[in-house]
């Protein structure tokens, strides 16, 4: 093999190395890119449209909600414009995950479960909510009731006076006596709490502790405390006091707790309409629903994720792979490209006249032996 084609060989081989290494590498990012382009505009939009979806599903409770308890037309505003965002939103996952059987499904059913929950809860409670506003006079006549604040004014001024007197106990180490208004601070407390959970549901039973609960026992504690006061010889000292606090008691009482729980009997005439809005949400129809639209949605999220990770891995395994191609194709380069130049810079640096030692070897003998025959040695003569 003559030197030229010795060099033509070699660089062919170092050319063929460097495409295949260029069109390796060039593949392996292309992979890659489609796989980080997948996660970044498919898969995170996809994972974010859910989200929102959720939230929408939020806002449409939230509004409805907020009519229910309120009566107020502005708290529809963002259950309608919920629930017409929500019906494109889905639209537009739908079509994301077309190819996806089991996404879509879940799509579906989202789509028929918030269907369901609109014709079987919100929609029936928002017309009782309406009928309800019928009656609205007696429920604003109970907001200016409780809007004077008569009730948490007296309350909070019988507290800083039963925790004075209570202090005037504890700092002598009388724990008796401080039990005793600690006693009837808690009564009190009782009483509010009965009387509050009255205004909110209507509920007589609510009233218990304050009708034939702690009222009737406040009197019994009022008594005790003043024996108590009595037997320490501090009358002078507490008695006024604990009258001022026995009338603050009074006073709640007829100027507040009285006068509120009047007004919500006045709600309650209308029973029927009540009791229907109380067992549409009792009922639990819509938040069953409500629940199993998140469930679901948040399965939907959880699969998208894991599609997202399994194409990041994917990625990144298309990644490391890339690059060992790349190493491996770059040291038999490397290698190849010594070994060529070491046979090349041999090829080259012969010396000619080497070559033409090596010809003449083979041309004389052959030379010698024709010489021979054609000259006969000559004899001479005698």
């Amino acid at each position: 093999m003559n030197t030229n084609t010795r060099l033509l060989l070699g660089f062919g081989i170092q050319v063929l190395i460097t495409f295949v290494l260029g069109v390796s590498a060039y593949l392996g990012v292309a992979s890659v890119q489609r796989q980080f382009q997948s996660v970044a505009e498919h898969d995170a939009r996809v994972i974010a449209n859910a989200r929102h979806l959720s939230k929408l599903v939020v806002d449409m409770e939230t509004g409805q909600r907020g009519f229910v308890i309120t009566g107020k037309e502005e708290f529809l505003e963002p259950y309608r414009s919920g629930a017409d965002e929500f019906d494109l939103l889905l639209e537009r996952e739908k079509q994301l995950v077309r190819d996806d059987p089991k996404q879509l499904l879940v799509l579906e059913r989202v789509e028929n479960l918030v269907a369901e929950w609109k014709k079987a809860a919100a929609e029936p409670e928002i017309a009782m909510a309406r009928k309800v506003a019928t009656h609205q006079i007696d429920a604003e006549h109970l907001e200016r009731t409780l809007g004077r604040a008569v009730g948490k004014k007296l309350m909070d001024s019988f507290m800083a006076l039963g925790h004075e007197i209570e202090v005037s106990f504890s700092e002598r180490g009388d724990w008796e006596g401080a039990f005793a208004v600690e006693i009837i601070e808690k009564s009190m407390a009782d009483r509010e709490d009965g009387q509050r959970g009255f205004l909110i549901t209507g509920r007589e039973e609510f009233l218990e502790k304050y009708v034939a609960g702690e009222q009737k026992q406040l009197p019994t504690y009022f008594a005790n405390l003043r024996a108590i006061v009595s037997q320490r010889g501090r009358d002078n000292e507490l008695s006024g006091q604990i009258d001022q606090l026995e009338a603050l008691a009074r006073e709640w009482t007829t100027k507040a707790a009285e006068p509120e729980i009047d007004a919500r009997r006045e709600m309650n005439e209308h029973p029927e309409t009540l009791k229907d809005v109380a067992a549409l949400l009792q009922s639990g129809t819509g938040k069953a629903l409500i629940d199993n639209i998140r469930v679901e949605l948040d399965g939907f999220v959880r699969a998208e994720a894991a599609l997202a990770a399994e194409h990041y891995a994917t990625s990144a395994s298309t990644t490391a792979a890339t690059q060992r191609t790349v190493s491996v194709l770059m040291v038999i380069g490397f290698a190849l490209a010594i070994v060529i130049a070491f046979v090349t810079s041999r090829a080259i640096a012969t010396p000619p006249s080497v070559n033409w030692r090596m010809g003449l070897k083979q041309w004389a003998p052959a030379t010698l032996r024709c010489g021979l025959k054609r000259d006969p040695p000559a004899t001479s003569a005698i």
